[in-house]
């Protein structure tokens, strides 16, 4: 099970996780009890914070914005980082479920976020606003504040947690919120899709018809952001098609990268083993844009705005840094390849 019991020597609303069937000392920590306000309009959020077992947070240096990327604690940025600079950073993800009108809860995934956790990745699994036990009403198209919600979220990985780089993974309509955050905060540094619902008005009957109006409120901002994308999408999704997805995704700033998981449907990424395998593949995804956030973190001249749905302070990247890819089923590797040389910018 990936709820085990409180230890007796857990805190409250702490529990340890312990793979099935192992006897090995805790891999993980869970604190269901995680509060904090959504900075757009201070609705109470809940969430569960997922850490690894030898987890201890390295606060950013006090006076430090949520955007400040020059300079952290104990970090080394820019394109000239050495690999064991890189194994010293904290990373977090913010994990956002499917549409709460329809069933979705934080509660489905659990079992992503212990993987993730066990693998030595902290998670904020967000409630948003209107589901689990978090304040406030939801909307039909994730409109009404839950983008801010995510930002919030984000915030606490880094505040609180000392992440420091947070990746945004979204399952379904969760992905289509997270596309409207991914550039609300310098420190978020990659995007992961589970199952974006795209929708389709023909072949996937009332499913797709569904999802093609109410999951795209935010797919401007996602198409325009230079962040790295990963989608994952299943053969046998209930609401779009690989083709689709890599139709989507072509359309969306560079580098993006869509793998395809034969076999599971829409559902099946909140079960094992595909939960398994959707962790191993953001992870992996983490580890080969290093260079590229990287890049992008030092060439990109950010310019601080006040705006967005809560009215906060971010940064937007007023020169974008582009890296070419080629059309070949190499010119993955040639982003980041550019990106390290640092490459060239357009």
């Amino acid at each position: 099970s990936h709820h085990p019991p409180s230890s007796p020597g857990a805190p409250k609303g702490v529990e340890r996780g312990v793979p099935d069937g192992m006897k090995s000392p805790p891999r993980y920590t869970v604190d269901h009890e995680v509060r904090f306000a959504s900075n757009r309009d201070g609705v109470e959020l809940a969430a569960s914070v997922f850490l690894p077992a030898d987890w201890s947070a390295t606060l950013p240096e006090k006076g430090k914005g949520n955007n400040d990327t020059s300079e952290r604690s104990e970090t080394t940025r820019g394109a000239e980082a050495t690999s064991s600079s890189r194994d010293r950073e904290k990373h977090g993800v913010v994990m956002v479920h499917a549409h709460p009108k329809f069933g979705g809860a934080p509660e489905m995934m659990h079992g992503l976020a212990a993987d993730m956790a066990t693998h030595g990745v902290a998670v904020v699994n967000l409630a948003l606003r209107g589901a689990g036990l978090s304040g406030g009403a939801s909307s039909w198209r994730g409109d009404n504040g839950e983008v801010s919600d995510v930002v919030t979220a984000c915030d606490h990985a880094r505040e609180t947690l000392g992440c420091d780089r947070v990746h945004l993974m979204g399952y379904s309509f969760g992905a289509t919120v997270c596309g409207g955050a991914i550039d609300k905060r310098d420190f978020i540094a990659t995007y992961v899709a589970i199952a974006y619902p795209l929708g389709h008005w023909f072949s996937r009957g009332v499913l797709g018809v569904g999802a093609k109006i109410l999951m795209h409120a935010h797919t401007p901002a996602l198409k325009e952001s230079t962040k790295p994308k990963l989608f994952l999408i299943g053969t046998a999704d209930d609401f779009t098609s690989r083709g689709a997805t890599e139709r989507f995704a072509k359309r969306c700033s560079e580098p993006w990268r869509v793998e395809t998981h034969e076999g599971c449907d829409h559902f099946g990424f909140v079960s094992p083993p595909w939960c398994e395998r959707a962790g191993r593949d953001a992870r992996g995804f983490f580890k080969t844009t290093n260079a590229y956030v990287d890049v992008t973190l030092e060439g990109a001249k950010a310019a601080r705005v006040s705006g967005g749905e809560g009215g906060e302070w971010f940064h937007t990247q007023a020169t974008p840094v582009r890296i070419a890819r080629g059309d070949s089923g190499s010119g993955w590797d040639e982003v980041f390849e550019d990106a390290a040389s640092p490459g060239a910018k357009t």
